[in-house]
């Protein structure tokens, strides 16, 4: 019944990728084929439109909420999946990697024994993605609804009280710059080096972060981590999918302030 309006989205995402300016290539291999590559996508352009607005006109963007929103989508299932996401600062920010460093911290310390080990959740994260600016915490596969989103609330505190020492950070800085310095394979160093371009993110850029990594201590972690939780927490853009019986039972134990908007998953 909505193929029309679904094909003219389609469409216009055609439109928009057929254009000269959206054609940006990264390529790993030997020289001979790159080469080949490189004129046969010279050959593309040269087929495609010049014209880049055009294209573009309707694309809807995702604007940013500030209201709080709980939503609780009730289907079959035993178990709960819950997620919660907080706007968080930027990839350019200077607090970007204390935070990045905060993450990896309460993930293990604090998600893991709460959610996983205290709460029997099958898995649970802290994350924090510095290019979309923003944070998530999540759980699935979880028995809990209402108890694991007061320990998603409880995270501010928990930051705030932490004693971490400066072996703490050491371990936890191993464990971040690891991600981003670990040997890659051609598939992978493609990509990375095709977004790097794209966001402008240099080599020098990145050696100043690394620099700024290695050189953070407890109370510069803390401070950044507690500023960002305390300011973003509170906003609670809350989803849960699970059985319509656990989401009710968790809104009432949730209160009449933080209850959820339940509603079943269509199937259409």
């Amino acid at each position: 019944d909505r193929h029309g309006a679904l094909m003219a989205k389609i469409e216009q995402i055609r439109d928009h990728v057929l254009t000269t300016p959206a054609l940006t290539a990264s390529f790993t291999g030997a020289g001979s084929v790159g080469d080949r590559a490189a004129a046969e996508l010279a050959s593309w352009r040269t087929a495609m439109r010049a014209d880049s607005s055009a294209p573009t006109t309707g694309l809807e963007q995702f604007a940013r909420r500030e209201e709080p929103r709980r939503e609780g989508l009730a289907s079959q299932m035993q178990v709960a999946y819950c997620a919660q996401v907080a706007p968080a600062p930027r990839y350019e920010d200077e607090r970007s990697v204390a935070i990045t460093l905060g993450a990896h911290l309460m993930t293990f310390d604090y998600m893991y024994p709460e959610v996983r080990f205290t709460g029997n959740a099958y898995g649970t994260w802290f994350s924090y993605d510095p290019l979309g600016g923003a944070l998530s915490l999540g759980s699935y596969r979880d028995p809990h609804v209402a108890r694991t989103l007061d320990v998603f609330l409880a995270a501010a505190k928990y930051a705030r009280d932490a004693r971490w020492s400066q072996a703490d950070i050491d371990r936890a800085i191993i464990a971040t710059a690891r991600r981003d310095h670990a040997p890659v394979r051609p598939r992978p160093a493609t990509g990375q080096a095709l977004q790097r371009h794209l966001l402008g993110i240099t080599d020098e850029e990145r050696e100043r972060r690394f620099a700024k990594l290695k050189a953070l201590t407890p109370n510069v972690v803390q401070e950044a981590l507690v500023n960002v939780l305390e300011a973003a927490l509170p906003t609670e853009q809350v989803c849960v999918v699970s059985s319509r019986e656990k989401l009710e039972g968790a809104s009432v134990a949730l209160g009449a302030e933080r209850r959820l908007s339940v509603e079943d998953i269509s199937r259409s």
